[in-house]
């Protein structure tokens, strides 16, 4: 287990929104605006067709309506998770407004593939699950757990979008444990209050959960 170090990622934060420790980012009174968006990110490189697992500690609490905020982001541009779905991305949405805490992946800015999950304000346990060959006709697979627990033992759900070879080419990237969004003019003033820990870009996974998964589903 070797966790991120945040204090050498690099912090966009006009508004003072945003405090980085070694281990931890995290966000007070942030809010979704039209303009001066804030985000954290680092360079990185994801091998071809490698199966991986990007394991991390979530809670966004929301302080006034129901902001969108980007997650967890991997793209291939610098900027705000607008930027980030016009180009080529695997992303995480926390979306209040439904609520829902959805995975999309977006290729050359269209949307190929979604899935949502309901949203909380509790902390999370989130493991990100990159499989090379697990989707159907052996294209890859996007998978999204979330655990109520540190020991990953107790899942709440998960989500899972299938993954083509586009999307799992090797290409150099950028990582983004938060990414506001920008929202138009007229939605009034969107705010939370959160922190996004613990980032282990090579986890392993606890397989007992994945257990009790599959014999749920093979018992309906």
């Amino acid at each position: 287990m070797a966790f991120e170090d945040f204090s050498l990622y690099t912090e966009v934060d006009p508004f003072g929104d945003v405090t980085k420790t070694s281990d931890m980012v995290s966000w007070v009174g942030l809010e979704s605006r039209n303009n001066n968006p804030t985000f954290v990110y680092d360079n990185f490189s994801i091998a071809a067709a490698t199966d991986k697992v990007h394991a991390f500690e979530y809670q966004n609490v929301i302080v006034a309506d129901t902001p969108i905020q980007g997650v967890y982001t991997i793209t291939d541009v610098i900027g705000d998770t607008v930027d980030a779905i016009a180009n080529s991305t695997w992303l995480i949405f926390d979306i209040r407004s439904g609520p829902s805490f959805s995975a999309r992946i977006y290729e050359s800015g269209v949307n190929v593939s979604e899935d949502s999950m309901v949203a909380n304000d509790n902390a999370n346990f989130v493991d990100f699950r990159i499989n090379a060959t697990g989707g159907v006709a052996g294209n890859g697979q996007l998978t999204v757990v979330m655990f109520s627990d540190a020991g990953k033992t107790t899942e709440v759900d998960r989500v899972v979008v299938e993954a083509t070879a586009e999307t799992l080419a090797s290409f150099a990237a950028f990582v983004y444990p938060l990414s506001s969004r920008p929202l138009g003019a007229g939605l009034g003033v969107q705010t939370s209050t959160g922190h996004f820990s613990d980032l282990d870009l090579d986890a392993a996974v606890n397989i007992i959960p994945i257990l009790e998964h599959y014999r749920r589903m093979m018992s309906q």
